[in-house]
């Protein structure tokens, strides 16, 4: 598993010069992963679908300072281990796999979590977990 990452700051910047950081940032980010073995055809997928998805973040958190992006690879041996976000919002695409996986609060066995317990008894009913795919 590996991953690439790249800020773009939104202080004192309009939408406009944000816009244009945004778009060199990702295509940074695309052209390191073309340059790993991503074909050029999912790097253009994913320079569209970044500058759309941060397009939507912005608008609905415009009191955001900072927008994080991060493409991450992920194989067959990622760690799949349950935990809990402390980022403000969180929008995500899967490319392979079945997508990102979320429960509500009441379904989760909070000590199991912190203390290093299983998935299996962290949630506490797996029918009730929810897939955004």
């Amino acid at each position: 598993r590996g991953y690439l990452k790249a800020e773009v700051n939104r202080a004192g910047a309009d939408q406009q010069e944000f816009a244009k950081e945004l778009s060199e940032k990702v295509s940074h980010l695309v052209s390191r992963a073309t340059c790993g073995g991503l074909t050029k055809e999912l790097g253009q997928q994913v320079q569209l679908d970044a500058e759309e998805i941060a397009a939507v973040v912005i608008q609905m958190l415009p009191a955001a300072e900072k927008l994080i992006l991060k493409l991450e690879l992920m194989g067959e041996g990622s760690c799949s281990r349950w935990h809990q976000d402390n980022y403000t919002a969180r929008a995500i695409i899967s490319y392979n796999g079945c997508g990102t996986q979320f429960v509500q609060h009441d379904n989760v066995d909070f000590w199991e979590l912190e203390n290093c317990g299983n998935n299996d008894c962290i949630i506490r009913d797996a029918s009730k977990v929810f897939s955004a795919n």
